[in-house]
């Protein structure tokens, strides 16, 4: 019955919620390559239908998330990967200010990866995507776009 599982790998992450409450922990994602895990399966795992997904916080207890409650979600471990496709693909950073309904406001460098005709930050928040991927200093985050109020290019 073994080798039928799917092989996952752990990605650590810390959740900021709307509440102003951070969750530390890791989610596991199915394992694509032995290279670990890309900025895709991330995406397309916080972008999927499911409302709810399972995080073991750093204590070892696992608990839902619901993912509407999440304001941003930090990956560490992705920056310097996908800093480094930025800078050599055809995606473009736009520099914003997010504005969040709870008074918050982010500044970072929303990635843009879009056709070229289609290479705005309108085009990218009216994309379908709930998470959309923004670069803050070190971290990549995914931002919930739900919760973005207005955004202003800096």
């Amino acid at each position: 019955m073994d080798e039928l599982r799917v092989p996952k790998i752990s990605v650590a992450i810390r959740c900021h919620t709307v509440s102003q409450e951070t969750l530390s922990g890791e989610i596991f994602l199915d394992m694509m390559s032995s290279a670990g895990f890309t900025k895709s399966q991330v995406l397309e795992f916080f972008n999927s239908t499911q409302l709810f997904f399972p995080l073991k916080t750093e204590s070892g207890k696992s608990i839902l998330i619901q993912k509407q409650m999440l304001l941003r979600v930090d990956i560490p471990e992705l920056f310097s990967e996908y800093e480094s496709e930025v800078f050599s693909s055809l995606d473009f950073k736009k520099e914003a200010a997010l504005h969040f309904a709870s008074a918050i406001t982010i500044r970072g460098s929303i990635i843009v990866d879009m056709p070229k005709e289609h290479a705005r930050i309108l085009d990218v928040l009216n994309s379908g995507r709930t998470f959309i991927p923004v670069l803050l200093d070190t971290t990549l985050s995914l931002i919930n776009t739900h919760h973005i109020l207005n955004v202003e290019e800096v």
